[in-house]
């Protein structure tokens, strides 16, 4: 229900106009609901707001992957990493799904062995390593990752039906079988 999101998070910005997380929610559902020129629109305004706000670079770097401007998304994306700066934040895997993406596979395999070395000393969420084989476009183990996160019922793989990392591959049967578990429904 993407437009009625959309809808939702319009009127939530009418009532609080400078709220960060309002604006970039607005951003965030544009890009879920394919709508990538909206959502970096949007997100460019939240980022006027405070130029120091990493969700609303991470999802811009989203947009911008889709609408297959790698040097834009890897600028917002490295931004995003730059004001972080951890691993376990969702912004490092997305620069690492990036980097995948555009082609910059030593980049890339950087940050997959950095999130390795970190999960011999903490929990790493499997979602994290399926996103990063996905950039990389090695399926079996981005299935193999999703697999595992659905086993361990991990709540990011709600995202499996909107967001873009998985557009490639919804009709892959790899990804149905995790997708059919989670919505028998939706067959």
């Amino acid at each position: 229900r993407a437009e009625e999101a959309i809808r939702e998070q319009k009127l939530a910005l009418e009532l609080d106009p400078l709220s960060l997380i309002i604006n970039k929610g607005l951003g965030h559902r544009m890009v879920l609901a394919g709508q990538y020129q909206e959502a970096i629109e949007v997100l460019s305004q939240t980022l006027e707001i405070d130029p120091d706000f990493a969700p609303a670079y991470r999802d811009m770097g989203f947009a911008y992957l889709e609408l297959g401007n790698h040097g834009e998304a890897l600028k917002a994306l490295e931004k995003t990493r730059s004001i972080t700066g951890d691993l376990r934040s969702m912004n490092t895997y997305a620069l690492g799904y990036g980097y995948g993406i555009a082609g910059k596979t030593d980049e890339a395999r950087e940050i997959l062995e950095q999130y390795n070395k970190l999960a011999e000393e903490q929990y790493v969420s499997p979602y994290i390593f399926a996103c990063l084989y996905r950039g990389f476009n090695a399926l079996e183990a981005c299935f193999l990752w999703l697999n595992w996160a659905y086993e361990e019922r991990d709540p990011s793989l709600v995202f499996l039906k909107t967001h873009p990392v998985w557009n490639p591959v919804r009709s892959d049967q790899g990804f149905l079988e995790i997708y059919r578990q989670m919505w028998p429904e939706d067959n």
